[in-house]
C-alpha cells in the first residue's frame, strides 16, 4: 500500500515501481507484475542498481583462521537481520565498540570507481594497547546493499572488487581481491529487487567495488596472461592458455574452436587446439589450451620483430576475435617459453642463453635453475643475472643456462619442471 500511495505522487521512482513489481511476484500476481517492471525499466532500464549506497553492520572481533565464525548467525544469519538495517535502536554486542553494541550505518561510495572505503571509527590505540598487539585492529562485519532487475532473462554480470566472495540472495559470485578490474561472472537473476551481501574482513579499513551491469554479449575472450617468443627468429615452444568467460545466465558455451584469422604475419602460422571437447559453464572462465606451431619445421622469422596475430574464437553463441602480439627475442635477451606441467596446465619459464661456447660435452652445456619469489615473474628473475662489462648489461653467464621457471607450487615438482624446461633447451641448443 506505501508503493502505490507514493507513486501517485512520483510516477517517475523507477526504483519504487520494482519494489511494487516484486511484491506481486510475491503475491503470485504476474500480470500487475509485469506491468510494474515495465514501467521501472522505462524509467531506469533493465537493471538498477544502488551499489553507490551499501548498509553496514559491525565491526565485530575475528578469528585468526581463513574461515571465521559469523557473529550474526545465531541471529539468523545476515539475511534475517538485514531486516533491522532501517530500526535505528537496533544493536548488536560488539566487544570493539567502547559501548559494547554496534548498529546498522549507511555508507557511500565516494570514489570515481564506485570503491566503498570501511573504516570503523574506533579508538584502535587503546584497543592495541589493552591487548598488547595489532592482532585485535582485525575485524569483520557485513556490507548490504540491492539492485533491481526489470525484465525477463536479463544477462546480469557482476565485477565485484577488493573481495574474494559476494552473495546476491545468498548465490555465491567470484570477487577479486587483486584488484584487476578485468573478470565479470554472470548471476542467474530474474525480475525483481535482490539483495548484495559482502563479507567484510579487514584490518583497519577496507575498499572494495561492487559493479552490475547487463551484458549484450553471451561470452568474453580475455588476452592470454603470457606467451612464447620466437628466439633469433624461430618458435621452438607455442604453447598458450586463452581464458574465455561465459557471461550467459544459463546456456553452455559449447562447440569452441580457435583458429588463426588470415594475414600475412599468420601465413607460416597455424594454430591446434587441445583434443578433447569441452564446454564453458554460466559463469565460469575456463583457460583453452591452444598450440601456435609453424607449418614448416625450418621456418625463420625473415627479421627478428615483433609478430601482431589475431586468434578467432567460434562458440555456439558466436565469434570473437583477440590480438596478441608475439615477441621475438635475441640470444642476448632472455626470452620466455611454455610448457605443459605435470598437471596438464600451461606454464611458462625465462631464460638466458650463455654467451660463449660451452666446455665439455659438445652441444650440452650445464643449466643454472633459479626460482623466483612472488610478484616477481620469470624474465625479471632471469633477467637478475647480469654484470656490468664496458658500460653495458650483459645478461647471464658465459658457460651456462639461465633457467628461471614459474613459481613452483611444490618443491617434489622441481625434478619434473626442471626436466621439463632442460628438454626445451637442448632443443634450442640443437636448433642454434
Amino acid at each position: 500500500m506505501c508503493h502505490i500511495q507514493y507513486l501517485q505522487d512520483h510516477l517517475d521512482a523507477g526504483w519504487v515501481w520494482s519494489g511494487l513489481g516484486s511484491l506481486n511476484v510475491i503475491s503470485h500476481d504476474t500480470s500487475h507484475a509485469s506491468i510494474c517492471f515495465k514501467q521501472a525499466a522505462k524509467l531506469h532500464g533493465k537493471l538498477t542498481t544502488s551499489s553507490h549506497r551499501w548498509q553496514f553492520i559491525g565491526p565485530f572481533p575475528i578469528g585468526k583462521v581463513e574461515a571465521d565464525g559469523d557473529p550474526l548467525e545465531s541471529f539468523g544469519g545476515i539475511q534475517n537481520v538485514t531486516h533491522t538495517r532501517f530500526l535505528p535502536e537496533y544493536h548488536f554486542i560488539s566487544e570493539l565498540a567502547p559501548s559494547g553494541y554496534v548498529g546498522w550505518s549507511t555508507l557511500l561510495a565516494r570514489s570515481s570507481k564506485g570503491y566503498l572505503s570501511i573504516a570503523p571509527n574506533l579508538v584502535w590505540g587503546d584497543l592495541v594497547n589493552s591487548l598488547g598487539s595489532t592482532g585485535i585492529m582485525e575485524w569483520q562485519g557485513w556490507a548490504v546493499t540491492e539492485i533491481a532487475v526489470n525484465v525477463d532473462n536479463a544477462n546480469v554480470v557482476a565485477r565485484c572488487v577488493g573481495v574474494h566472495t559476494v552473495f546476491v540472495d545468498g548465490y555465491p559470485v567470484t570477487g577479486d581481491v587483486y584488484h584487476r578490474d578485468q573478470f565479470r561472472f554472470g548471476v542467474p537473476l530474474g525480475p525483481g529487487i535482490h539483495t548484495v551481501y559482502v563479507r567484510a574482513r579487514a584490518k583497519g579499513s577496507l575498499a572494495f567495488s561492487c559493479s552490475f551491469e547487463v551484458s549484450e554479449v553471451a561470452f568474453e575472450v580475455y588476452a592470454p596472461h603470457f606467451l612464447p617468443d620466437f628466439v633469433s627468429g624461430r618458435l621452438f615452444s607455442g604453447f598458450l592458455a586463452l581464458p574465455i568467460g561465459n557471461l550467459h545466465r544459463s546456456r553452455w558455451l559449447r562447440n569452441i574452436r580457435v583458429s588463426l584469422e588470415q594475414s600475412s604475419e599468420s601465413l607460416p602460422l597455424r594454430i591446434k587446439s587441445e583434443k578433447s571437447e569441452f564446454a564453458v559453464a554460466p559463469g565460469q572462465i575456463r583457460p583453452i589450451k591452444l598450440e601456435l606451431q609453424t607449418v614448416s619445421e625450418d621456418f625463420v622469422l625473415s627479421s627478428c620483430n615483433e609478430l601482431p596475430l589475431s586468434l578467432k574464437v567460434s562458440t555456439s553463441e558466436g565469434s570473437k576475435s583477440v590480438p596478441i602480439v608475439v615477441r621475438c627475442r635475441t640470444l642476448t635477451q632472455s626470452f620466455l617459453f611454455t610448457f605443459l606441467d605435470h598437471d596438464g596446465s600451461v606454464q611458462h619459464a625465462a631464460a638466458v642463453a650463455p654467451s660463449d661456447p660451452c666446455n665439455g660435452e659438445p652441444e650440452v652445456c650445464p643449466v643454472v635453475l633459479t626460482l623466483h619469489g612472488t610478484t616477481v615473474p620469470p624474465q625479471n628473475q632471469a633477467d637478475s643475472y647480469k654484470r656490468m662489462i664496458n658500460g653495458k648489461f650483459m645478461f647471464g653467464f658465459d658457460n651456462a643456462w639461465v633457467l628461471a621457471p614459474t613459481r613452483l607450487v611444490c618443491f617434489f615438482c622441481i625434478y619434473f619442471w626442471f626436466t621439463k624446461c632442460k628438454v626445451k633447451i637442448l632443443k634450442l641448443d640443437l636448433i642454434l
